[in-house]
């Protein structure tokens, strides 16, 4: 199978420079593109603000039913 683009998806770990020197050498016979992707993702940035719920209020203002058996 020849390749032609190669992407890698890579954390910035010391198993990512391996990663990245074998994806290398498997482009290199076929002249292949070599590209890498970082996402750097902060997930408590993410959540914050979000959604501001008060589960109380909306506990207190869901219909009270009797549990039947």
């Amino acid at each position: 199978m020849a390749y032609k683009h190669i992407l890698i998806a890579v954390d910035l770990s010391p198993e990512s420079k391996v990663l990245v020197e074998k994806a290398v050498s498997m482009a290199r016979p076929y002249n292949a593109k070599v590209s890498l992707i970082h996402v750097d993702v902060n997930y408590s940035d993410l959540y914050t603000g979000l959604i501001d719920v008060n589960l109380g209020d909306m506990q207190n203002a869901s219909p009270k039913r009797p549990i039947t058996r």
